[in-house]
C-alpha cells in the first residue's frame, strides 16, 4: 500500500485501528482477570469479566473524535507548550468523568437486559479509582495521537511559503517549500491541482502527493493568483488549468485532468462558469 492509497481511506483505517486496539486491550484485561480468578480457585465468571473490561475500553471510542478536535484546536507546539499544556488538566478530568459515565451506562444497560443489576460501589472511592485509570488512558491517547500526526506529517511533508524569505509582502504566492523528513522540495503554485480544507490545515494536492500546510482555506484564497485559482466550495480551491469538465447532473462536481472529482457549491457556480468560459476546458452539462 502506498502513502497516497492510505491517505485516500485514512479515516477508515484510523477508525478500524482504534476499534481493534481498544477491543484487544479489553480482551487482554478480561482474560487476565479470568485467569487470576481460576488460579485462586474461584469460578471463571468469564461473561461479567468480558463485559466489564470491554465496556471499559470501548467507552473510550466515542471520546476519541472530541479528543482529536481538542488537540487540533489547542495547536500545541514547543513555542507555546508552557502555557497551553495546562489546558490538558481540565481536559483530562473531563475525559475521565465522561469515560466513567459512559462505561457505567453501558454496564447498567447490559446487566438490565441480562435480568440483573449493576452496582458501581462506593461512589467517591469508585470514582477516584476509575478516574485514576481514565487519566492514564487520556495521557496515552494524547501521546498516541500526537505521535501519529507527527509521523504522518513527516511522511507527507509540510508546506510553507518560500516567497516570504525574499519578499515579505508579495502580491501572490507562487512557490512553496515542502519539508519532508530530512529533505526540502520546491513546489510551484501551478503544480497544485487543488487545495482542500482539513481542519486547521489545508492540503495542497499535487499529482499523486498531498502536502499539509497550517492555514485556513480563506487565508489561502487571498494568497493565490485569482487568474489561476478559484474557490468553488467551502472546502476546496481549484487550479482552473487542471479542470477537465463540469458535471452538473446529480451532485455538482469538477473533474480534473487526473480524474479527481472535486465538489462544487451552488454559491460559487456562477463565478466558476464565468471563469471557465474563458478557458479551453471542455464543459459537459
Amino acid at each position: 500500500m502506498t502513502l497516497k492509497q492510505y491517505l485516500e481511506k485514512r479515516r477508515w483505517y484510523e477508525v478500524a485501528a482504534f476499534v481493534a486496539m481498544t477491543t484487544l486491550f479489553g480482551l487482554v484485561n478480561a482474560t487476565s482477570k479470568i485467569l487470576e480468578r481460576v488460579r485462586e480457585g474461584m469460578s471463571a465468571d468469564w461473561i461479567p469479566a468480558l463485559v466489564s473490561e470491554l465496556t471499559g475500553t470501548l467507552a473510550v471510542l466515542p471520546l476519541i473524535p472530541l479528543l482529536v478536535w481538542f488537540i487540533e484546536r489547542l495547536n500545541l507546539s514547543w513555542s507555546n507548550v508552557r502555557w497551553r499544556i495546562l489546558w490538558h488538566v481540565p481536559a483530562a478530568i473531563s475525559f475521565s468523568l465522561a469515560h466513567v459515565a459512559l462505561f457505567v451506562a453501558m454496564r447498567k444497560i447490559f446487566w438490565t437486559l441480562a435480568g440483573g443489576s449493576y452496582q458501581f460501589g462506593p461512589l467517591l472511592l469508585g470514582l477516584l479509582y476509575e478516574m485514576r485509570k481514565g487519566l492514564l488512558v487520556y495521557l496515552c491517547m494524547v501521546l498516541l495521537i500526537v505521535s501519529y500526526r507527527f509521523i504522518l506529517e513527516r511522511l507527507q511533508g509540510e508546506a510553507g511559503f518560500i516567497d516570504a524569505q525574499s519578499d515579505p509582502s508579495p502580491a501572490f504566492r507562487h512557490q512553496f517549500l515542502v519539508s519532508m523528513l530530512d529533505r526540502s522540495y520546491l513546489v510551484k503554485s501551478e503544480q497544485i491541482d487543488w487545495v482542500q480544507s482539513a481542519g486547521n490545515y489545508v492540503l495542497l494536492h499535487c499529482a499523486d502527493r498531498s502536502y499539509p500546510m497550517r492555514m485556513t482555506l480563506s487565508g489561502m484564497v487571498s494568497q493565490l493568483d485569482p487568474a489561476l485559482f478559484l474557490r468553488i466550495h467551502r472546502t476546496a480551491i481549484v487550479n482552473l488549468s487542471r479542470v477537465s469538465a463540469l458535471k452538473e447532473s446529480g451532485e455538482l462536481q469538477l473533474e480534473l485532468t487526473n480524474g479527481t472529482l472535486v465538489p462544487v457549491s451552488k454559491t460559487y457556480l456562477p463565478a466558476l462558469k464565468q471563469q471557465l468560459s474563458g478557458q479551453a476546458a471542455t464543459i459537459h452539462p
